[in-house]
């Protein structure tokens, strides 16, 4: 879902780098230089070796809190472990 986003903002930076690599004045062009460099690298790194890496050496099953409280009980039960539940609503900062 966030590959549009991503793609997006790094194709307008590179768009506006195009027009500095014009420029006469030399620090301007090592500008455009880095920029684009930089841009161009962190989308290639961020759409292809991220998502590479995480499916080479990321999580195999749900983790991070990220269980129903059916499936936390299970998975406690499961280990021999008691789980204790609040049915209370979690406050959150806008509410505070």
């Amino acid at each position: 879902d966030m590959t549009a986003p991503v793609f997006g903002s790094a194709l307008t930076t590179l768009g506006a780098t195009c027009f500095l690599f014009l420029c006469t004045m030399l620090v301007f062009v090592r500008i455009a230089v880095l920029l684009f460099a930089v841009t161009f690298f962190s989308l290639v790194f961020a759409l292809v070796g991220l998502p590479a890496a995480l499916l080479c050496f990321g999580p195999v099953d749900r983790c991070c809190g990220l269980l129903g409280k059916q499936d936390a009980q299970a998975t406690a039960e499961d280990a021999g472990d008691e789980v204790v539940t609040s049915d209370r609503p979690k406050k959150s900062l806008m509410n505070a």
